[in-house]
């Protein structure tokens, strides 16, 4: 006697190892989109940035309008472009417009373990201050500075650390400040 086999019944749903694809590429997808994310924030954070160089800048033609000269900083300090502005009026509400973002002492609050100092200036990631080079006689003549790029036409310009907030060089007391460190600096000057 031959026992005919009956063909079983599958039941409808899915199988252990299709939801198991289905769930590996969900998750390929949200850990792709995780990365794009990052990068545009990266991005953006970058362009705020250049933003607020460009606001200084702004500051600056008009403290030139005003006193016909800009301030001296040869030594990137940042506290001589912001006193020097703060002592003409119309530059002073001028940098004030520009919001508290960029200047702490008009309230932000930083993530740094000490309270920020009044005549700083901020980038857009908040806890690396920018900096301030102008040296009318020669550009910059700092033999501290490893990669510190001159303006073109010897104007005075701005420079922010970046996202890692080392500038590259041995002015800001940076160990091991290596020239790797610069290359996401980003300064008034680029476009």
């Amino acid at each position: 006697m031959t026992h005919r086999q009956t063909p079983t019944r599958r039941r409808p749903g899915f199988s252990l190892v299709e939801l198991l694809v289905v769930i590996a590429i969900i998750m390929l997808l949200i850990g792709l989109g995780v990365v794009v994310m990052a990068a545009a924030y990266q991005r953006t954070q970058a362009q705020q940035t250049k933003m607020i160089l460009q606001q200084c800048l702004n500051v600056l033609s008009e403290y030139r309008t005003q006193t016909s000269s800009p301030p001296t900083g040869t030594d990137g300090n940042i506290t001589t472009f912001v006193t020097a502005v703060k002592g003409v009026p119309a530059c002073y509400q001028l940098m004030q417009n520009m919001g508290v973002a960029v200047f702490p002492d008009a309230g932000l609050l930083s993530t740094a373990a000490s309270p920020p100092a009044t005549n700083y200036i901020y980038d857009a990631w908040g806890k690396v201050r920018l900096r301030y080079y102008y040296d009318p006689t020669n550009g910059i003549s700092n033999s501290n500075a490893l990669t510190l790029p001159t303006s073109p036409y010897k104007q005075p310009f701005f420079v922010s650390a970046g996202i890692d907030g080392k500038f590259g060089d041995n002015l800001s007391g940076e160990t091991g400040a290596t020239a790797s460190n610069a290359t996401d600096n980003l300064y008034s000057f680029d476009k």
